[in-house]
């Protein structure tokens, strides 16, 4: 992958993580849900964390939502915005070009 696309190999691994995650879970109502898939891609600093911010603002808890980041500092923004804001990190993982997160909405409102 070069060219900045996602491949269809990346793509499946990534929802076969998904699937994976669902038996986490432990709640087959834990639907995955292409809404809920947030592509920061080219973003830098802090625009990723925003954007997962609003969106987890949004869903209801228990909700599983994905961030897609390529900008390196989200290794460390990502992770600690998860603590500070009282969410679960179910996964991190480097899909080569860009980070995956899969983050569960678990903060009271």
């Amino acid at each position: 992958m070069t060219d900045g696309h996602i491949t269809v190999e990346t793509c499946f691994n990534s929802f076969e993580r998904c699937f994976e995650l669902v038996d986490i879970c432990g709640d087959a109502g834990h639907a995955l849900n292409m809404d809920n898939i947030v592509d920061t891609r080219g973003l830098k600093c802090p625009l990723p964390v925003l954007k997962a911010a609003k969106v987890l603002r949004d869903v209801p808890s228990g909700t599983i939502v994905t961030v897609w980041a390529d900008d390196p500092i989200a290794v460390i923004d990502i992770p600690h915005f998860c603590v500070e804001a009282g969410h679960q990190l179910l996964l991190q993982s480097d899909a080569g070009s860009h980070q995956i997160y899969m983050i569960k909405q678990t903060a009271s409102i």
